[in-house]
């Protein structure tokens, strides 16, 4: 998309730039601008250094789009054997029965479906945050990380890179189970959001977003020390997944296996982390480094004091209430 945007507006500008040679550039350097005469010449502006350091000027890993960089670590990661973690088949397309003949995914589905018309009570409150997250869901992690081309460009290029494994590795386990959505099980779920055009399990909205929890917390550990961000990580994630249910769109057990992936994905993926020795270096090893760097002397972590956010009035008196009441 990055890359899109940056040739588009690119081409565009110089276009435009280009339909008068020479007059705009030669008026920003401070030299008397040409009369337009016809034909009109192609002007370069004058003798001006030449900017570069032969054997040092190089196109730095911070000028990288990190949505373009994260694509070349991906090989590094796709060559491991991936598809040995292979998470459960999903629990409600069993066609096992039980002893009375009941098919035993049954007893589950009504159960789960229950709690997602339960936890439509939710909608009002996160609607806002799921309609985000459906559609953009790296600016989430991007505001989230405080990580941009700007700020911690090579943590948004980690960003980019779990969502573009989740892509392949995803669609892979999607491909494989073609579970059905919640919606087609009970129609009047009534998601809030359009039922994405893929299979339900696993869920690659949890999968992804505990991708980024987990590889940020295995390459920020100290030994077994984790670091402050880890926990905060892991609960963005698991709420992400969570408003997946709430918006009608996953199964809890998609939301699982998605968890279940990215748990497996990290550990399978750790010991490429680290290059052995300067030759082993790889992208991947460079992309820890740099992200490393940009989270040094951020781990003093202090919980805040206690507050109590603020209650609609008719919440209070509610509960007043409710605690006048006698005892049933």
């Amino acid at each position: 998309m990055e890359g899109g945007m940056e040739g588009g507006m690119e081409g565009g500008m110089d276009g435009g730039a280009n339909a008068i040679p020479g007059i705009a550039i030669g008026g920003m350097l401070g030299e008397n601008e040409p009369q337009p005469n016809a034909p009109y010449p192609p002007r370069i502006p004058g003798d001006y250094p030449i900017l570069i350091d032969f054997g040092q000027t190089k196109f730095d890993d911070a000028w990288w789009s990190p949505a373009l960089r994260a694509q070349l670590s991906l090989p590094v990661l796709l060559a491991e054997n991936w598809r040995a973690k292979r998470p459960a088949d999903p629990p409600y397309t069993s066609a096992v029965k039980d002893a009375s003949g009941n098919y035993v995914a049954g007893q589950w589905l009504k159960a789960e479906i229950n709690r997602l018309r339960q936890q439509a009570v939710l909608r009002p409150t996160r609607q806002e945050e799921i309609l985000q997250q459906s559609a953009r869901l790296d600016k989430d992690w991007r505001q989230f990380l405080n990580a941009d081309q700007s700020r911690r460009p090579a943590t948004a290029a980690l960003i980019y890179l779990c969502f573009a494994v989740g892509t392949v590795i995803g669609m892979h386990w999607k491909r494989e189970f073609k579970a059905p959505r919640p919606v087609q099980l009970y129609p009047a779920l009534l998601p809030i959001v359009p039922t994405p055009r893929h299979p339900s399990y696993p869920s690659n909205h949890s999968f992804q977003s505990h991708l980024i929890a987990e590889m940020l917390s295995a390459i920020l550990r100290q030994g077994n020390t984790p670091h402050g961000i880890e926990t905060p990580a892991k609960a963005f994630a698991a709420r992400i997944a969570r408003n997946r249910e709430i918006a009608g769109v996953h199964f809890s057990a998609d939301s699982e296996a998605g968890l279940w992936l990215a748990q497996e994905l990290t550990q399978l993926w750790k010991g490429k982390f680290v290059a052995a020795n300067a030759g082993q270096s790889t992208e991947l090893t460079r992309l820890v480094a740099d992200i490393k760097t940009e989270w040094l002397h951020t781990n003093a972590y202090q919980t805040p004091d206690q507050f109590q956010p603020f209650r609609p009035l008719p919440d209070v008196l509610a509960e007043k209430v409710k605690s006048l009441l006698p005892p049933t």
